[in-house]
């Protein structure tokens, strides 16, 4: 089906998409920046993939929900002040925070329907979120951006570009 109209060229309505809503859950980082007092999480964390993440927001039309998973926070907003600190997830760690990364990422995924939920975790923070999947609507896509450090970032890199040609598509 063609919609027409006197201003403007006919386009399909089918190659007009609705913007799909996605909701990333990152690790956080080692590498912190040392500012006294609180930063926003999503600032004070400066791992590479938060140059990578701060980049995209900065010249995204159409973010994605981030939650940043911290070894002493637990499931935090992006947004969320925090002091600078030093702690290292470990099996048990995670085994400790994990019932309440589960309580605040399902009372997030209840607040709104997203279309895909991606972690970008390695290996020790898995285990924070073993359980997810009781917590997914039917219809949600789940990514888990792999790879050692390099190809990761490579992923995360692609995972959140990835809406941004396809949104445009439908551009009119």
């Amino acid at each position: 089906m063609i919609e027409h109209s006197k201003h403007s060229p006919a386009v399909p309505i089918e190659s007009v998409t609705k913007p799909t809503l996605r909701f990333l859950v990152i690790a956080c980082s080692a590498q912190k920046k040392k500012d006294a007092g609180l930063l926003p999480a999503l600032v004070r964390y400066d791992g590479p993939a938060f140059h990578v993440l701060r980049k995209y927001l900065r010249q995204a039309s159409k973010a994605p929900t981030v939650l940043i998973l911290s070894a002493k926070y637990g499931l935090l907003d992006a947004d969320q002040p925090i002091a600078d600190y030093d702690r290292r997830i470990t099996a048990e760690s995670a085994d400790a925070i994990r019932a309440d990364v589960l309580r605040v990422l399902g009372d997030r995924l209840r607040q709104q329907h997203y279309d895909e939920v991606a972690f970008c975790v390695g290996h020790d923070y898995q285990r924070t979120v073993e359980g997810y999947e009781a917590l997914i609507t039917a219809g949600t896509k789940v990514t888990f951006i792999p790879g050692g450090q390099g190809t990761r970032l490579r992923n995360l890199r692609a995972w959140l570009r990835r809406d941004q040609h396809t949104s445009r598509q439908g551009d009119v």
